[in-house]
């Protein structure tokens, strides 16, 4: 696979992993590679040496001089030197985990302090036996027990700490099957203690990490109806006979889907409906009282007798996300391979006529992974109800002017803080389509810009919802001229004239401090396609242009008092 993508590597953002291990690292630097270039990114590797990560994440200069991205902390049972006898005290027991804990910590902290990286580490598998048999997890010193109170740490450790990530191998273990996690003889023989299939679970899962750390994990389900969300064809079968609850077998597996899916809404996935049924039949099989998820629960509804791919294109606007952003579920071998024809971006998992099928292919796919929840992120699904209102005003030609109007919008623009700093650098890193440079930031580089005007967020709430810090830009300040180095916004809310607004704005603090002029440049990405005009209908000048990048510039103060005007009012 890596042959593959060989001739196009070098078009993908290249991508700095540290991979500092407790075992031996290939093959899973191999796979890990293969996998990171399958998600557009082209990996470069800092391998530590066997068994050294304790001591390079202290002292290596090598990999501080790498500069790492992401470092990725490769530990086992193999690593635990230390271990309690089964026959421990409490007192003692506790002592020995908490002594494993501090030297772990330590290193976790080192790098922390001497990398701007995201730090992912492993919890702990179990062994593959148990002299003692179920005692080992009920004794104080009991090795699975011990197992147990480690992982829970490891847990609130990358809880508390926005740059550090737990990548689950209990759970992957548990999920292979123990017998077929680990091969002693390997470890004894060339200190690799995984067998092939467990090395593929481990960089899948770290794959998986990585991308969401960069932005590209699922943001929107969109399911069909029949035989997807019931059993049955709703238009022959009847409302009331399609099969949906504990009545039957078949429909308590349609139920245990949608019960297994709707955490996700709370977390601010966006959900949408994509079906080729009568409207109203399709709305009244929704609302069956045996429905775990109702017509109300979803952000955006698509039920005709168009094509699939023409309905999902209407829904990826209403989300304004892009296509590998959203998954979709479609018991049908025919239309899932229509939507995969004509949109080949989109996430369409192959799958069983089977609902268990269903949950098996987004848990397995790593489709919404994610690396922490913040307040913008439990916010978002209300946001997509508020998208799909401007939507529905916008396709039934009304004034869009006095719709904004109506909303009672308020724009908080204010400097970085201490406060906003986490979010900030968030946003930064994953915003991919409303992007004017694709320029990234650490979490230090955002902390050299607090209480600055070269650097303003914004955020923004209506009658309906807060959707927090939205948008973020900065520049540099040299005599009387602002350079733009970057301008990001949510996707969740274009379109409502904010981005006109922050700009008045900003223009106007630079035109108090004694800027008099404004350089800024688009930079063109694979998904930042929605601001290539941004900066024209900004009324910027177009000084250069080369391969699709453009180079701009803008006299202070802007000579646009009449848009100022209507901005402020609809922000007021």
């Amino acid at each position: 696979m890596t042959r593959t993508f060989k001739e196009k590597r070098d078009e993908f953002p290249s991508l700095n992993i540290a991979v500092l291990s407790g075992v031996t690292v290939h093959p899973f630097k191999d796979i890990l590679e293969t996998l990171l270039l399958e998600g557009g990114f082209n990996p470069n590797f800092f391998e530590g040496d066997y068994n050294a990560y304790a001591f390079e994440a202290r002292f290596s200069e090598e990999l501080v001089a790498f500069n790492p991205e992401i470092v990725y902390l490769h530990t086992t049972i193999d690593n635990v030197i230390t271990r309690p006898e089964i026959s421990a005290d409490a007192q003692t027991a506790t002592a020995v985990i908490g002594a494993y804990l501090k030297e772990f910590k330590a290193s976790v902290e080192a790098l922390l302090q001497r990398t701007d990286a995201t730090i992912v580490i492993n919890s702990l598998e179990y062994p593959n036996f148990r002299m003692s048999g179920n005692f080992e997890a009920v004794a104080p010193g009991g090795f699975v027990r011990f197992i147990n109170e480690v992982n829970t740490q490891l847990a609130e450790l990358a809880r508390e700490n926005s740059r550090v990530a737990l990548n689950d191998v209990n759970y992957l273990s548990a999920q292979v099957g123990l017998e077929n996690w680990r091969d002693d003889k390997s470890f004894a023989a060339f200190k690799q203690p995984f067998t092939r299939r467990a090395v593929t679970e481990v960089a899948r899962s770290v794959t998986a990490l990585v991308l969401a750390s960069k932005g590209k994990s699922g943001k929107c389900l969109v399911l069909d109806l029949d035989n997807t969300m019931w059993g049955g064809i709703i238009g022959d079968d009847g409302v009331d006979n399609v099969e949906i609850g504990p009545e039957t077998a078949k429909g308590e597996g349609y139920q245990a889907f949608q019960t297994a899916i709707k955490p996700l809404l709370g977390r601010g996935i966006g959900f949408g409906v994509c079906s080729k049924n009568e409207e109203t039949t399709g709305l009244a099989g929704l609302n069956r009282h045996e429905m775990v998820l109702k017509e109300s629960d979803f952000h955006a509804v698509r039920i005709n007798w168009n094509q699939k791919s023409e309905n999902l294109k209407a829904l990826k606007n209403i989300f304004n996300v892009g296509y590998d952003a959203i998954y979709f579920i479609d018991d049908s071998d025919f239309e899932r391979s229509e939507v995969k024809f004509a949109l080949p971006d989109l996430r369409v998992p192959d799958v069983e006529v089977n609902p268990y099928s269903y949950i098996k292919a987004l848990s397995d796919s790593y489709a919404f992974e994610t690396l922490s929840l913040t307040n913008e992120d439990l916010k978002r699904g209300e946001s997509f109800r508020s998208m799909a209102a401007l939507s529905e005003q916008t396709e039934a030609g009304g004034d869009i002017g006095d719709f904004l109007r109506s909303l009672e919008m308020k724009a908080d623009i204010s400097q970085v803080t201490d406060a906003t700093q986490a979010r900030v650098h968030q946003l930064i890193n994953k915003t991919n389509q409303f992007n004017l440079t694709t320029l990234r930031m650490t979490e230090a580089d955002v902390a050299k810009n607090l209480n600055s005007n070269l650097m303003l967020t914004a955020a923004l709430k209506d009658r309906n919802t807060d959707y927090g810090l939205i948008s973020v830009l900065w520049g540099e300040r040299a005599g009387a001229q602002f350079t733009l180095k970057n301008w990001v916004m949510s996707c969740r809310v274009f379109n409502r004239k904010l981005e006109e607004h922050f700009f008045n704005d900003l223009c106007e603090r630079l035109s108090r401090d004694g800027i008099t002029s404004i350089s800024a440049e688009y930079i063109p990405s694979k998904k930042n396609k929605p601001v290539e005009k941004l900066l024209d209908k900004l009324g910027f000048d177009v000084i250069e242009e080369d391969n699709g990048r453009v180079k701009y510039a803008t006299n202070l103060p802007l000579q646009n008092e009449a848009e100022m005007a209507e901005t402020k009012e609809i922000f007021a």
